[in-house]
């Protein structure tokens, strides 16, 4: 049987960062090793141009096939293998150990249910949240009869107000519309929020600054793991320019959650045992500040904000900063042709 990778996600800068260190050199160490694996993949075929050009050459020819990707996954292939060892798999990671089993940890590898949560795409439809389940709510709830009854009734009061000649009379007309639209808007918006549908607008306005300020570009895959139940959970924020798939596919793909997706990376946050919101020292203090101390003090409060919006109090999350996110699978013994 042969593992094979389908790459959801690959941090190339922190690959190749890590692949030097490994490996102890970058450019001639991958170049031979990727040039080394296509001459056994086919030893029936020469490679006369690899093999007689000078080291740039060689270069800009692996750099073309980087930009397919086939270098990076290779790379990535062999790093995991040579530090396998120093991979810790949360397999028996639970709520009450994680501390004492991952804490001196290099790395670690989660495989279960993951979650797609775009902060982006989550601002973009709270601020149309109303206007899109008033779409939603038309569309879904259209009948031609009604609607060509109400296009007459509002066409009638425009003709008033186009062939108005007195002035008082033409108010009149321009008012009676604009009250009927109005009550048509308005009708639309307590339907659709009867459906639930529409919300409160001062809510959604204070929602999307929220989101705008704590999560600006967000892009978050959260894994709980395959044994676990439901308690513990691997929060990896992505820099969303190395996703392998555009986050309007992966939505559409998974519908916000995938299942056995795994996850490499490294722990940034360890959540304490107890999150305890603790009065900052100093602060309630009348003692003379300088600016820096000021600073310092601000800093730890804006702190204690956000950790409102990045700890949970349902589930423990730890904090991961992923190199890799992919689908595996076990193919049959390809023959080779």
């Amino acid at each position: 049987m042969t593992k094979i990778k389908d790459f959801i996600y690959l941090d190339v800068e922190r690959l190749y960062s890590l692949y030097s260190q490994v490996f102890e050199g970058v450019a001639d160490r991958i170049i031979q090793s990727y040039i080394d694996s296509l001459q056994q993949t086919d030893s029936s075929k020469r490679v006369p141009f690899l093999q007689e050009s000078d080291i740039k050459t060689k270069v800009v020819e692996v750099s073309r096939r980087t930009e397919n990707k086939f270098l990076y996954d290779y790379m990535y292939n062999q790093l995991e293998e040579r530090i396998s060892g120093a991979i810790v798999e949360a397999t028996s990671v639970t709520r009450d150990n994680y501390h004492e089993q991952l804490i001196d940890t290099f790395a670690i590898k989660v495989v279960g249910t993951a979650e797609i949560e775009d902060f982006q795409r989550t601002k973009e439809i709270t601020d149309q949240f109303n206007l899109l389940g008033a779409a939603m709510h038309y569309i879904s709830s259209f009948n031609s009869e009604e609607a060509r009854a109400r296009e007459k009734q509002i066409e009638e009061l425009e003709y008033r107000v186009e062939i108005s000649k007195d002035k008082n009379a033409k108010s009149r007309a321009e008012k009676a519309l604009e009250i009927a639209l109005q009550g048509l808007r308005q009708s639309q918006r307590d339907e659709a929020l009867a459906r639930g549908l529409g919300f409160n607008r001062e809510y959604l306005q204070y929602l999307s600054i929220l989101v705008d300020t704590f999560y600006p570009e967000r892009f978050d895959v959260t894994i709980v793991p395959s044994h676990s139940t439901g308690n513990i959970a691997f929060r990896g924020v992505l820099d969303k320019k190395w996703l392998r798939v555009h986050p309007n596919f992966l939505r559409s793909l998974y519908s916000g959650k995938a299942l056995n997706w795994t996850m490499i990376g490294q722990i940034t946050r360890f959540p304490d045992p107890v999150e305890k919101n603790d009065t900052i020292e100093g602060s309630q203090e009348t003692i003379e500040q300088s600016l820096r101390d000021a600073y310092l003090t601000m800093t730890r409060q804006v702190y204690e904000i956000e950790k409102t919006f990045t700890v949970s109090k349902i589930s423990t999350e730890l904090i991961v900063s992923p190199l890799a996110i992919y689908r595996e699978s076990l193919l049959p013994a390809l023959e080779a042709k």
